[in-house]
């Protein structure tokens, strides 16, 4: 099995995060798709290397590894993924964001509200959780996919 994300529960907090920064980011460039695209290159691989550096730095481990992937920069960052982030870029500010946002107005204020409410509680003590865990014991780096740095 694969480790998709820092936490353990279905929550990827770096796509999530990264995704509402980005589409806010790229509102001011709606309709142009060229800078779109350029923006969210620059935008999701800059979040993305920074975050492997944060990540290395705390735990000496990166929970992906583009090490196999042709133009790739320490594992960290490859061209493919960097393309691929322009694409959903742009496909966000084309219909993606149109339909999630069509969706969310038919969810009512309140019970909304509480959603968002339980899901951050939620994360908060996973995240907590999972930080004292991997400070304490580490993670296995062969068993979860994560390209593993010294100090």
């Amino acid at each position: 099995m694969t480790n998709r994300g820092y936490v353990t529960g279905p929550i990827c907090p770096i796509y999530g995060f990264g995704g509402i920064i980005a589409h806010t980011i790229l509102l001011h460039f709606n309709g142009n798709y060229f800078l779109i695209f350029c923006v969210g290159i620059f935008f999701a691989t800059t979040l993305e290397y920074m975050t492997a550096l944060g990540m290395i730095k705390v735990f000496g481990y990166l929970w992906w590894d583009y090490s196999k992937k042709p133009f790739n920069y320490k594992g960290i960052i490859c061209l493919e993924s960097t393309f691929a982030w322009g694409l959903y870029s742009m496909a966000d500010m084309a219909f993606l964001a149109k339909i999630v946002f069509m969706g969310i107005d038919h969810i009512p204020y309140s019970f909304g509200k509480t959603v968002i409410v339980i899901t951050c509680l939620y994360y908060f003590i996973d995240f907590i959780i999972c930080t004292k865990r991997n400070l304490r014991d580490g993670l296995e780096a062969e068993d979860n996919n994560i390209l593993q740095f010294d100090h």
